[in-house]
């Protein structure tokens, strides 16, 4: 089974844990290529999840600032992901939390 078919099927974390051990420049073309194709798969997820996330956001009233692509916001998320989550989500009431993340796709 190749790694993109275990991702789709939700091996999200053993699959990427064996793609990182990978050295690409001695795995053949269709291990690159099933690779990058996985990458692409979870590029895609995160871009749904996110423009999920800006429609939820926008729709309780949140108001983006004039910065071009929203890039302010788009580094707080990639803080929030790198760090483990967003601060006060924990605490968040659940209705709150579902609404933000309703249609999330696995990642």
């Amino acid at each position: 089974m190749s790694y993109l078919e275990r991702y789709k099927a939700g091996e999200f974390k053993s699959v990427w844990k064996e793609m990182q051990s990978l050295n690409l420049e001695q795995a053949g073309q269709r291990i690159r290529d099933d690779a990058f194709d996985t990458a692409r798969e979870t590029m895609q997820r995160a871009k749904w999840n996110l423009n999920s996330l800006i429609q939820s956001l926008e729709s309780l009233g949140y108001e983006f600032g004039d910065e071009p692509h929203n890039l302010y916001f788009m580094d707080y998320l990639r803080l929030c992901f790198s760090f483990g989550g967003f601060p006060g989500f924990k605490n968040m009431p659940l209705e709150l939390k579902n609404s933000l993340t309703a249609g999330f796709l696995p990642f």
